[in-house]
């Protein structure tokens, strides 16, 4: 069982990591998800097909394709991460710029806040007055609770970018190479180590070793126990059941479809028809048997 977890492991991952990029690869043409994923299937067990059987320079000429699309197909990815940073970026910046705004007319009401006098000479002079402060009180009121609450739940979901940098932009920063350069180089042999992962599985995948029959002493007991009534002046040869039976007894592994192997091999080399023996020398219908059943 051991033997067959490497081979299936680079099988199931090599194909999986082929038909993810090829589809990503697809995707970028515009080609809809479902033909792009069915493409990458057909091309993948294509390439694995040639691995095993067809023309050498066909292989070669479908892995140089996988790795041109595959790569390609890395490269879009890698895009996509990009894009999708750009517009974390975006988002926190208009979060920031909300908060800000918030914030600068929170302050503007704290700084100014609506007083409503208690004095009740006051209020009862200026009651039209007094009950429009009021309102206009209540009114700011809320407002500030509603700011207060929007600018807590923002900053519990504020998104924090931190620019990372590429394992790309790391090697060029430490070998002076263009970063450019270093994903192309990387990525065309990833997508190499892709491509051969499957086919590289399916050679190492265990071969069931077939049981070699030595066919030369059952032949020899098949002949012996079938001449057992001829020799008795029966007129023909033993009948199957008896020659199955004597080899079951004598533990000679010859069964049922062995006996039809034998007297098939009997019949076209001439020495056996219609259970009656045509070769009477021993050695000879062995001989003869043998050759027919090479």
């Amino acid at each position: 069982m051991l033997n067959y977890i490497l081979p299936t492991s680079l099988i199931a991952l090599g194909a999986f990591l082929e038909v993810y990029y090829y589809f990503w690869r697809f995707n970028q043409d515009g080609i809809p998800w479902a033909l792009a994923a069915i493409s990458g299937l057909a091309l993948t067990a294509f390439l694995i097909g040639l691995s095993q059987k067809g023309p050498r320079w066909l292989y070669l000429l479908v892995i140089v394709f996988s790795v041109i699309n595959t790569s390609s197909g890395q490269h879009a990815a890698l895009g996509e991460e990009g894009r999708r940073q750009a517009t974390e970026a975006v988002r926190a910046k208009g979060q920031s710029q909300t908060i800000a705004d918030l914030e600068r007319e929170r302050d503007a009401i704290l700084k100014a806040p609506v007083t409503v006098t208690n004095s009740l000479w006051a209020r009862d002079r200026y009651q039209e007055a007094s009950k429009s402060m009021e309102a206009e009180k209540q009114a700011q009121d809320a407002r500030l609770a509603v700011i207060q609450g929007k600018l807590e739940a923002m900053r519990l979901e504020t998104v924090a970018v931190t620019p990372r940098e590429t394992v790309y932009q790391y090697y060029s920063r430490v070998s002076g190479v263009p970063a450019d350069w270093i994903e192309i180089l990387l990525q065309t042999l990833l997508s190499v180590f892709f491509a051969l992962m499957a086919p590289v599985g399916m050679k190492m995948w265990p071969k069931v070793e077939g049981v070699v029959i030595d066919w030369e002493p059952l032949v020899g007991f098949w002949w012996d126990a079938s001449m057992v009534s001829w020799k008795a002046g029966k007129g023909m040869m033993t009948s199957r059941d008896m020659v199955l039976g004597y080899a079951k007894k004598k533990g000679i592994g010859i069964d049922d479809h062995r006996y039809g192997v034998i007297l098939k091999a009997a019949e076209s080399g001439g020495v056996v028809k219609d259970l009656v023996p045509l070769e009477l020398d021993r050695d000879k219908a062995v001989k003869k048997i043998m050759l027919t059943l090479a």
